[in-house]
């Protein structure tokens, strides 16, 4: 409705992705919208956060729910990822320390497996 032609996404979100919806609405499925994604190097790295705040609000347990068992079936490295991230306090180091937005994708590109 906005116009919008083009979208490129980094991750998917598998309780409740939108992208669906291009072809299971009238309206969207006529429009000419094209969409890029996920981004293999970043979708890891995007859940991964999500994850760890998570983790770390929740003391580094994950609620149980039909959530997280589907994160853990369509991205289960993002996930196992932000656990670790949390577990070792990666990122809270990362944020004392000011690292920039940039130097910190950099530095979770280099460690996710």
């Amino acid at each position: 409705m906005s116009g919008l032609r083009t979208l490129h996404f980094a991750a998917r979100d598998p309780y409740a992705g939108s992208v669906n919806l291009l072809g299971k609405t009238w309206y969207l499925s006529r429009k000419p919208i094209k969409v890029t994604g996920p981004e293999p190097l970043l979708e890891p790295i995007v859940v991964a956060l999500f994850v760890e705040q998570d983790a770390r609000i929740h003391f580094q347990k994950l609620p149980a729910g039909l959530f997280w068992e589907m994160y853990r079936e369509a991205i289960p490295n993002g996930v196992e990822f932000g656990l670790e991230l949390a577990r070792k306090g990666i990122l809270q180091d990362l944020r004392k320390r000011g690292t920039s937005t940039k130097e910190m994708i950099d530095s979770l590109l280099y460690q996710v497996k």
